[in-house]
């Protein structure tokens, strides 16, 4: 069956959703040359984020008046969309570096743990392992990752020269030196 066909024409791509999101409304009495300017403004990968903003206010406004009105009513919907955005991308960010925060604290007690002279071995295996049952899963899968790149990254070298593909010395070998 597949998606259904778009609105206002065939499909692009072959069949295939378009990649980006329509265009708001107020864009279908544009001309040729207008589209082509916003696109050229759009795709510009030299403007910084403020230029490309401050062209594309300036392209608005040329447009006229009533696509100024429309576009500003659609600016304000857009803003709060992006404003919740950015309120969403500051609860991650700050729920990252607790997560973050969580491991290396996590990865201290464990230390604590293997460092105190005091416990049996199965003290303090179980320590351990109640301290991790004590977290959720994914943190302890956070830590067990960070520990794993950690370890790796001690541990790889690279050796100045090749290692020899002789073998190891065998008993005969010794037994003719002397």
């Amino acid at each position: 069956f597949g998606p259904p066909p778009h609105q206002g024409g065939p499909p692009h791509h072959g069949g295939h959703r378009p990649h980006h999101p329509p265009l708001p409304p107020f864009f279908a009495n544009l001309t040729d040359e207008a589209f082509k300017q916003f696109f050229r403004i759009v795709k510009d990968r030299n403007l910084t984020k403020a230029e490309r903003e401050s062209k594309l206010r300036k392209w608005a406004a040329d447009q006229g008046e009533e696509f100024a009105e429309k576009q500003f009513v659609f600016q304000k919907q857009f803003d709060k969309m992006r404003k919740g955005h950015e309120e969403l991308e500051a609860k991650v960010q700050k729920l990252a570096k607790e997560i973050l925060q969580n491991v290396t604290d996590l990865i201290t007690q464990i230390s604590d743990i293997k460092n105190n002279t005091q416990l049996k071995m199965d003290e303090e295996k179980e320590q351990i392992r109640s301290l991790l049952y004590s977290y959720p899963r994914p943190l302890v899968k956070i830590m067990k990752l960070a520990i794993h790149a950690a370890i790796k990254s001690t541990v790889s070298f690279q050796p100045q020269e090749p290692l020899s593909t002789k073998p190891f010395p065998t008993v005969t070998d010794f037994t003719t030196m002397f």
